[in-house]
């Protein structure tokens, strides 16, 4: 029985976005370091940790959550009105909401129907979110709240000897 550990995480979500059709980039950190290296291939998916993390107990048992945000993005085509309507319908960016939370979807689906079988459940409920940036890079998108509870295998860890 293996333990799982952030880094084996990190690389399934990598994983996850290298096969999905709709991504072609991966990216994990603070969401104010995307293309701080390098430039995002567009649509990708970014991965952070989110504060919700926890480590519970029982019956003297260790029970890791973590919490992760995941975004899945893409780029606003900047292009004049072609329906005589306000909103979504003047550019992609209502193609662009809709194909990333599907891709969210796909990826909920994954983790629900694979991971299980490595001790790695979803927690509760994802909840998702749009993402909308209005600067210039008019970047569209979903954030989704992601928490992992992990199966942990107690193991004896050498120590000095505890005395009362």
């Amino acid at each position: 029985m293996n333990i799982i550990t952030l880094n084996q995480l990190v690389n399934w979500f990598a994983d996850f976005s290298s096969r999905h059709y709709f991504l072609n980039d991966f990216g994990f950190g603070e969401t104010y370091d995307v293309g701080t290296s390098r430039s995002m291939g567009l649509p990708y998916l970014w991965l952070s940790l989110n504060d919700g993390s926890t480590i519970g107990t029982s019956n003297h048992t260790v029970i890791p959550t973590i919490s992760f945000n995941v975004m899945v993005v893409d780029k606003v085509n900047i292009q004049p009105n072609y329906q005589d309507t306000n909103g979504f319908n003047s550019d992609n960016a209502h193609e662009i909401l809709s194909d990333t939370l599907s891709t969210i979807y796909d990826l909920v689906g994954e983790i629900n129907s694979k991971w299980g079988q490595y001790g790695v459940v979803l927690k509760s409920d994802v909840s998702v979110f749009p993402v909308v940036d209005e600067t210039p890079d008019k970047i569209y998108g979903f954030m989704a709240t992601i928490n992992l509870t992990l199966r942990y295998v107690n193991c004896i860890i050498p120590a000095s000897p505890i005395t009362n």
